[in-house]
């Protein structure tokens, strides 16, 4: 099919060029180049809408699973904490102050059984000692 192209002076003078500098053998070649390259760059924004897309339902269908875990304003009329400062601060009390005292070194192991039994003795109290008594029933 042929198909006459009228080429404003811009893009007649690019052509023209790109002819001049023996890298195509005439205008119609720059155009085909250019329809080439038009329609990979469609391509990949269509890849990436589409990836864009699924991430966009993942991130929707995350948030519908988990609703009800979001329930913010009834979380904070019950007086509970929902922000990160809690658990940040009990990071550093539960596990720094235990594990970085002066001279100690832990590997992986010891310092993940240590975590439990420091989380377990600042845990609710008479969980310490019931753990210690053997009893396991939970409160």
């Amino acid at each position: 099919m042929g198909t006459n192209v009228n080429l404003t002076p811009e893009p007649e003078r690019f052509a023209q060029a790109s002819v001049e500098s023996d890298r195509f053998n005439n205008a119609s070649e720059v155009v085909r180049a250019a329809l080439r390259l038009l329609e990979e760059r469609k391509a990949l924004h269509e890849m990436k809408l589409k990836r864009l897309r699924e991430a966009v339902a993942e991130v929707v269908g995350y948030l519908e699973r988990h609703a009800h875990r979001m329930e913010y304003p009834e979380y904070l009329a019950q007086g509970w904490c929902i922000g990160s400062g809690a658990v940040e601060s009990a990071c550093k009390t539960v596990v720094g102050q235990r594990l970085k005292l002066a001279g100690m070194r832990w590997g992986e192991d010891g310092a993940h059984a240590l975590c439990h039994l420091r989380a377990l003795y600042r845990s609710d109290k008479g969980q310490w000692q019931a753990f210690w008594n053997g009893d396991f029933t939970p409160n």
